[in-house]
């Protein structure tokens, strides 16, 4: 029973951390070189689009500018909406003629996609300038926060597992009273005492550790699933990255130095006590 409680207080800084990592892989996923796309005013004719397509495709800092006029637009709309019937009763077409900026891979900083953003909306024509990796830009500042938090957490979850082990030490010390109490009258030293004690820490963190690398495994082959529906929702090949080797050492590694840790602050308060009669 102990053993579990432990184990779950483990896999829970564990499954939060693999959580963060396989979001930003999946942002990572989805990002590319930002494009902007620049919204024309109404009645933006198709000879002034191409006008501000071959001007701007002569900036340095631009690599690529593609021009797509209302209609193509409508079209585009109609194909991937299947509203095509419908859109068609419309008595004009309220989509904007655009066009599509692709930033020079030595001028895709964010720093200075920011300055290409501010100099299109500089274009008379121009009504709106939206950099289409926005929301990509939200999502890692969120993942920043949750990121954070998931290592507040995880501190605050060692500690407990700290607390939760030093207390079955203590109760064990207990138990033994008598046992360590003849110990000691026979001569036995504090090291022989202590020894078992720092075991059964180390080998209750070890095996907290074990069985949270199983209950992770077990939670994320559960996600994968809705992972893999939400990836196919973007067109995306990512598949969700599970406990390597190495997490799996780190937590092993995590686990017993935390129950050996217990032992020892647990042993060491309550061991000092015991004298013999």
């Amino acid at each position: 029973m102990s053993v579990s409680v432990v184990a779950i207080t483990l896999s829970l800084p564990t499954i939060m951390q693999l959580v963060v990592n396989n979001a930003e892989r999946l942002g990572q996923s989805w990002e590319g070189r930002p494009q902007l796309s620049v919204f024309l005013a109404p009645g933006t004719s198709v000879a002034r689009g191409l006008e501000l397509t071959l001007e701007l495709q002569a900036k340095p800092e631009i690599a690529q500018v593609e021009f797509v006029s209302a209609d193509q637009a409508m079209e585009e709309f109609k194909m991937l909406s299947g509203l095509g019937s419908a859109i068609e009763l419309l008595p004009e077409n309220p989509l904007p003629a655009s066009l599509l900026v692709l930033p020079d891979s030595a001028f895709d900083s964010a720093d200075a996609t920011a300055q290409l953003q501010e100099q299109l909306r500089q274009i008379a024509e121009a009504e709106d300038v939206q950099l289409d990796l926005e929301w990509i830009l939200r999502f890692n500042s969120m993942l920043d926060i949750i990121d954070s938090a998931a290592k507040v957490i995880s501190i605050l979850l060692a500690l407990a597992v700290v607390l939760t082990i030093s207390n079955m030490i203590r109760l064990a010390i207990i138990n033994r009273k008598e046992e360590i109490e003849i110990i000691k009258l026979i001569g036995g030293s504090d090291g022989f005492v202590r020894r078992p004690f720092l075991y059964q820490g180390f080998q209750i963190g070890l095996a907290g550790a074990l069985l949270a690398s199983l209950i992770t495994y077990a939670v994320l082959l559960w996600m994968k699933g809705p992972i893999g529906r939400l990836a196919d929702l973007y067109g995306s090949d990512f598949g969700a990255l599970g406990l390597s080797i190495q997490g799996l050492g780190w937590l092993i590694l995590t686990g017993s130095g935390l129950g050996l840790l217990a032992s020892v602050l647990s042993v060491s308060q309550h061991l000092r006590d015991i004298e013999p009669r």
